[in-house]
Protein backbone atom coordinates (compact mmCIF):
# COMPACT_ATOMS: atom_id res chain seq x y z
CA UNK A 1 0.00 0.00 0.00
CA UNK A 2 1.21 3.51 -0.81
CA UNK A 3 1.07 4.72 2.79
CA UNK A 4 3.65 2.08 3.68
CA UNK A 5 6.29 3.17 1.16
CA UNK A 6 9.32 4.05 3.19
CA UNK A 7 10.38 7.69 2.98
CA UNK A 8 7.45 8.63 0.77
CA UNK A 9 5.27 10.30 3.38
CA UNK A 10 5.38 13.13 5.86
CA UNK A 11 3.67 11.80 8.94
CA UNK A 12 1.52 14.13 11.00
CA UNK A 13 3.06 12.61 14.12
CA UNK A 14 6.52 13.81 13.08
CA UNK A 15 5.55 17.42 12.39
CA UNK A 16 5.09 20.07 15.03
CA UNK A 17 3.54 23.04 13.28
CA UNK A 18 2.64 26.24 15.10
CA UNK A 19 0.20 29.07 14.51
CA UNK A 20 3.14 31.37 13.78
CA UNK A 21 3.62 29.52 10.48
CA UNK A 22 0.81 31.61 9.01
CA UNK A 23 -2.25 29.50 9.73
CA UNK A 24 -4.48 30.61 12.63
CA UNK A 25 -5.37 27.04 13.60
CA UNK A 26 -3.35 24.01 14.79
CA UNK A 27 -2.41 21.77 11.87
CA UNK A 28 -1.74 18.65 13.88
CA UNK A 29 -5.45 18.27 14.66
CA UNK A 30 -6.33 17.18 11.13
CA UNK A 31 -3.26 16.94 8.92
CA UNK A 32 -3.17 13.75 6.86
CA UNK A 33 0.01 11.98 5.80
CA UNK A 34 1.33 13.50 2.57
CA UNK A 35 2.60 11.44 -0.34
CA UNK A 36 5.53 13.56 -1.52
CA UNK A 37 5.97 11.98 -4.97
CA UNK A 38 2.25 12.45 -5.63
CA UNK A 39 2.39 16.05 -4.41
CA UNK A 40 5.35 16.76 -6.71
CA UNK A 41 3.43 15.37 -9.70
CA UNK A 42 0.38 17.45 -8.82
CA UNK A 43 2.51 20.57 -8.36
CA UNK A 44 4.32 20.03 -11.66
CA UNK A 45 0.96 19.77 -13.40
CA UNK A 46 -0.07 23.03 -11.74
CA UNK A 47 3.15 24.84 -12.70
CA UNK A 48 2.69 23.81 -16.35
CA UNK A 49 -0.23 26.25 -16.30
CA UNK A 50 1.78 29.15 -14.85
CA UNK A 51 1.35 31.14 -18.06
CA UNK A 52 -2.42 30.48 -18.18
CA UNK A 53 -3.97 32.21 -15.15
CA UNK A 54 -7.51 30.80 -15.47
CA UNK A 55 -6.27 27.23 -15.82
CA UNK A 56 -3.74 27.75 -13.03
CA UNK A 57 -6.40 28.88 -10.54
CA UNK A 58 -8.72 26.05 -11.53
CA UNK A 59 -5.96 23.45 -11.12
CA UNK A 60 -4.90 24.99 -7.81
CA UNK A 61 -8.40 24.55 -6.42
CA UNK A 62 -8.35 20.93 -7.58
CA UNK A 63 -5.12 20.44 -5.65
CA UNK A 64 -6.59 22.14 -2.58
CA UNK A 65 -9.62 19.85 -2.81
CA UNK A 66 -7.30 16.84 -2.71
CA UNK A 67 -5.67 17.99 0.54
CA UNK A 68 -8.55 19.82 2.22
CA UNK A 69 -9.54 19.09 5.81
CA UNK A 70 -12.50 16.82 5.22
CA UNK A 71 -13.83 17.40 8.74
CA UNK A 72 -14.65 20.97 7.73
CA UNK A 73 -17.11 22.20 5.15
CA UNK A 74 -15.18 23.40 2.08
CA UNK A 75 -14.86 27.16 2.19
CA UNK A 76 -15.46 27.42 5.93
CA UNK A 77 -13.96 30.45 7.62
CA UNK A 78 -10.63 29.82 9.34
CA UNK A 79 -11.82 31.41 12.59
CA UNK A 80 -14.92 33.17 13.98
CA UNK A 81 -13.37 36.56 13.20
CA UNK A 82 -12.10 35.61 9.74
CA UNK A 83 -13.51 37.09 6.58
CA UNK A 84 -11.89 34.58 4.22
CA UNK A 85 -12.96 31.01 3.47
CA UNK A 86 -10.31 28.30 3.70
CA UNK A 87 -9.63 24.73 2.61
CA UNK A 88 -7.45 24.22 5.71
CA UNK A 89 -4.78 22.67 3.50
CA UNK A 90 -1.82 21.18 5.44
CA UNK A 91 0.98 23.69 5.75
CA UNK A 92 3.66 21.43 4.13
CA UNK A 93 1.57 21.53 0.94
CA UNK A 94 1.54 25.33 1.06
CA UNK A 95 5.30 25.42 1.68
CA UNK A 96 5.93 23.12 -1.30
CA UNK A 97 3.77 25.35 -3.50
CA UNK A 98 5.70 28.40 -2.31
CA UNK A 99 9.03 26.86 -3.32
CA UNK A 100 7.75 26.03 -6.79
CA UNK A 101 6.14 29.45 -7.21
CA UNK A 102 9.35 31.17 -6.14
CA UNK A 103 11.31 29.26 -8.77
CA UNK A 104 8.81 30.15 -11.49
CA UNK A 105 8.70 33.80 -10.41
CA UNK A 106 12.45 34.12 -10.99
CA UNK A 107 12.18 32.63 -14.48
CA UNK A 108 8.92 34.29 -15.54
CA UNK A 109 8.47 37.55 -13.60
CA UNK A 110 5.75 38.88 -15.92
CA UNK A 111 3.65 35.75 -15.48
CA UNK A 112 4.29 35.88 -11.73
CA UNK A 113 2.71 39.32 -11.48
CA UNK A 114 -0.45 38.14 -13.25
CA UNK A 115 -0.67 34.99 -11.12
CA UNK A 116 -0.15 36.99 -7.93
CA UNK A 117 -3.07 39.25 -8.88
CA UNK A 118 -5.31 36.28 -9.61
CA UNK A 119 -4.36 34.58 -6.36
CA UNK A 120 -5.21 37.72 -4.40
CA UNK A 121 -8.49 38.26 -6.23
CA UNK A 122 -9.53 34.65 -5.56
CA UNK A 123 -10.12 35.59 -1.90
CA UNK A 124 -9.40 32.28 -0.21
CA UNK A 125 -7.10 32.19 2.79
CA UNK A 126 -4.61 29.91 1.05
CA UNK A 127 -4.59 31.84 -2.23
CA UNK A 128 -3.87 35.09 -0.42
CA UNK A 129 -1.05 33.41 1.49
CA UNK A 130 0.47 32.37 -1.83
CA UNK A 131 -0.10 35.83 -3.32
CA UNK A 132 1.78 37.44 -0.44
CA UNK A 133 4.64 34.99 -0.83
CA UNK A 134 4.80 35.43 -4.60
CA UNK A 135 4.85 39.21 -4.25
CA UNK A 136 7.87 38.88 -1.99
CA UNK A 137 9.77 36.97 -4.68
CA UNK A 138 9.49 39.83 -7.16
CA UNK A 139 12.07 42.55 -7.64
CA UNK A 140 11.39 45.05 -4.85
CA UNK A 141 11.00 48.76 -5.36
CA UNK A 142 9.37 48.88 -8.78
CA UNK A 143 5.94 50.41 -9.23
CA UNK A 144 4.14 47.07 -9.83
CA UNK A 145 5.50 45.77 -6.52
CA UNK A 146 4.86 48.95 -4.51
CA UNK A 147 1.37 49.54 -5.89
CA UNK A 148 0.21 46.01 -5.07
CA UNK A 149 1.85 45.91 -1.67
CA UNK A 150 0.31 49.20 -0.57
CA UNK A 151 -3.13 48.30 -1.94
CA UNK A 152 -3.17 44.81 -0.43
CA UNK A 153 -1.97 45.98 2.98
CA UNK A 154 -4.61 48.72 3.04
CA UNK A 155 -7.50 46.44 2.09
CA UNK A 156 -6.82 43.21 3.99
CA UNK A 157 -8.68 42.57 7.23
CA UNK A 158 -6.98 39.28 8.05
CA UNK A 159 -4.24 39.80 10.70
CA UNK A 160 -2.22 36.77 9.56
CA UNK A 161 -2.35 37.78 5.89
CA UNK A 162 -1.45 41.35 6.83
CA UNK A 163 1.51 40.05 8.81
CA UNK A 164 2.71 38.02 5.81
CA UNK A 165 2.56 41.10 3.59
CA UNK A 166 4.50 43.18 6.14
CA UNK A 167 7.15 40.54 6.79
CA UNK A 168 7.50 37.97 3.99
CA UNK A 169 6.47 40.23 1.10
CA UNK A 170 8.82 42.98 2.30
CA UNK A 171 11.77 40.73 3.19
CA UNK A 172 13.77 41.37 0.01
CA UNK A 173 13.16 45.11 0.12
CA UNK A 174 14.27 45.28 3.76
CA UNK A 175 17.49 43.37 3.12
CA UNK A 176 18.42 44.51 -0.40
CA UNK A 177 17.28 48.13 -0.41
CA UNK A 178 16.77 49.25 3.22
CA UNK A 179 16.84 52.94 2.29
CA UNK A 180 13.95 52.42 -0.13
CA UNK A 181 12.14 50.42 2.53
CA UNK A 182 12.45 53.31 5.00
CA UNK A 183 11.22 55.76 2.36
CA UNK A 184 8.15 53.56 1.88
CA UNK A 185 7.52 53.48 5.62
CA UNK A 186 7.79 57.27 5.68
CA UNK A 187 5.22 57.58 2.91
CA UNK A 188 2.85 55.24 4.72
CA UNK A 189 3.26 57.25 7.92
CA UNK A 190 2.48 60.59 6.29
CA UNK A 191 -0.53 59.56 4.25
CA UNK A 192 -3.59 61.80 4.85
CA UNK A 193 -5.32 58.94 6.67
CA UNK A 194 -3.64 57.17 9.59
CA UNK A 195 -4.85 53.68 8.75
CA UNK A 196 -1.34 52.54 7.73
CA UNK A 197 0.28 53.41 11.06
CA UNK A 198 -0.17 49.95 12.55
CA UNK A 199 1.31 48.42 9.41
CA UNK A 200 4.37 50.67 9.70
CA UNK A 201 5.00 49.57 13.29
CA UNK A 202 4.70 45.89 12.37
CA UNK A 203 6.84 46.18 9.23
CA UNK A 204 9.69 47.93 11.05
CA UNK A 205 10.17 45.25 13.74
CA UNK A 206 12.00 42.72 11.49
CA UNK A 207 14.43 45.46 10.47
CA UNK A 208 15.15 46.21 14.13
CA UNK A 209 16.00 42.53 14.63
CA UNK A 210 18.58 42.63 11.82
CA UNK A 211 21.92 42.95 13.60
CA UNK A 212 23.52 44.27 10.44
CA UNK A 213 21.21 47.28 10.47
CA UNK A 214 22.23 50.21 12.66
CA UNK A 215 20.72 53.26 10.96
CA UNK A 216 18.17 54.09 13.65
CA UNK A 217 17.76 57.90 13.23
CA UNK A 218 15.45 57.59 10.18
CA UNK A 219 13.30 55.17 12.14
CA UNK A 220 12.95 57.66 14.99
CA UNK A 221 11.78 60.28 12.49
CA UNK A 222 9.28 57.89 10.93
CA UNK A 223 7.64 56.79 14.16
CA UNK A 224 7.65 60.09 16.08
CA UNK A 225 4.23 61.23 14.76
CA UNK A 226 2.83 57.76 15.46
CA UNK A 227 4.00 57.75 19.08
CA UNK A 228 2.67 61.28 19.54
CA UNK A 229 -0.79 60.64 18.08
CA UNK A 230 -1.47 56.90 17.86
CA UNK A 231 -4.98 55.85 18.88
CA UNK A 232 -5.49 53.39 21.73
CA UNK A 233 -6.31 50.69 19.17
CA UNK A 234 -2.60 50.55 18.22
CA UNK A 235 -1.42 49.94 21.78
CA UNK A 236 -0.29 46.37 21.09
CA UNK A 237 1.60 47.25 17.90
CA UNK A 238 3.21 50.30 19.54
CA UNK A 239 4.36 48.28 22.56
CA UNK A 240 5.89 45.56 20.37
CA UNK A 241 7.69 48.17 18.28
CA UNK A 242 9.09 50.05 21.29
CA UNK A 243 10.32 46.78 22.79
CA UNK A 244 12.06 45.96 19.51
CA UNK A 245 13.57 49.42 19.33
CA UNK A 246 14.83 49.17 22.91
CA UNK A 247 16.34 45.76 22.22
CA UNK A 248 18.17 47.18 19.19
CA UNK A 249 19.58 50.17 21.10
CA UNK A 250 18.59 50.68 24.76
CA UNK A 251 20.50 53.93 25.24
CA UNK A 252 19.31 55.65 22.05
CA UNK A 253 15.73 54.51 22.54
CA UNK A 254 15.60 55.72 26.13
CA UNK A 255 16.99 59.11 25.11
CA UNK A 256 14.57 59.36 22.17
CA UNK A 257 11.51 58.64 24.30
CA UNK A 258 12.62 60.96 27.12
CA UNK A 259 13.05 63.74 24.57
CA UNK A 260 9.58 63.09 23.16
CA UNK A 261 8.05 63.32 26.61
CA UNK A 262 10.02 66.41 27.53
CA UNK A 263 9.61 68.39 24.32
CA UNK A 264 6.24 67.25 23.03
CA UNK A 265 3.37 69.68 23.36
CA UNK A 266 0.92 66.82 22.93
CA UNK A 267 -0.50 65.27 26.10
CA UNK A 268 -1.40 62.30 23.90
CA UNK A 269 2.29 61.32 23.84
CA UNK A 270 2.34 60.78 27.59
CA UNK A 271 -0.98 58.93 27.43
CA UNK A 272 0.41 56.53 24.85
CA UNK A 273 3.56 55.89 26.89
CA UNK A 274 1.45 55.25 29.99
CA UNK A 275 -0.78 52.79 28.10
CA UNK A 276 2.09 50.62 26.90
CA UNK A 277 4.23 50.98 30.04
CA UNK A 278 3.36 47.54 31.50
CA UNK A 279 4.59 45.87 28.29
CA UNK A 280 7.98 47.63 28.29
CA UNK A 281 11.23 46.30 29.78
CA UNK A 282 11.51 47.15 33.48
CA UNK A 283 14.50 49.44 33.06
CA UNK A 284 12.69 51.40 30.35
CA UNK A 285 9.56 51.61 32.51
CA UNK A 286 11.60 53.24 35.27
CA UNK A 287 13.06 55.77 32.84
CA UNK A 288 9.64 56.64 31.42
CA UNK A 289 8.08 57.09 34.87
CA UNK A 290 10.88 59.45 35.83
CA UNK A 291 10.54 61.45 32.60
CA UNK A 292 6.77 61.74 33.03
CA UNK A 293 7.17 62.75 36.67
CA UNK A 294 9.57 65.55 35.73
CA UNK A 295 7.24 66.69 32.98
CA UNK A 296 4.61 67.14 35.67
Amino acid sequence: MENQQKGKFISPVRINLKKTDGYPFPQEDFMPAINLPRLKIQTAKLMDRFGKPDEFIRELHNLFDAYADLTMRKGALVSPISTLPSYRVPLPVIRHLELELGSRAQRYPDHALVIADRLWEDEFYETRMLAAYLLGRMTPGGNPFLERLTKWVAETREPAISNLLLTTSLARMRSETPDDFLLLMGRWTHQPRKKMWGSVLIALVPLLKDRNFNNLPPIYSIVQPIIESAPATLQQELAAFICGLFDASPVETTYFLRQLITLSARSHTVQNIRRIMPSLPVTLQDEMREAIRKQG
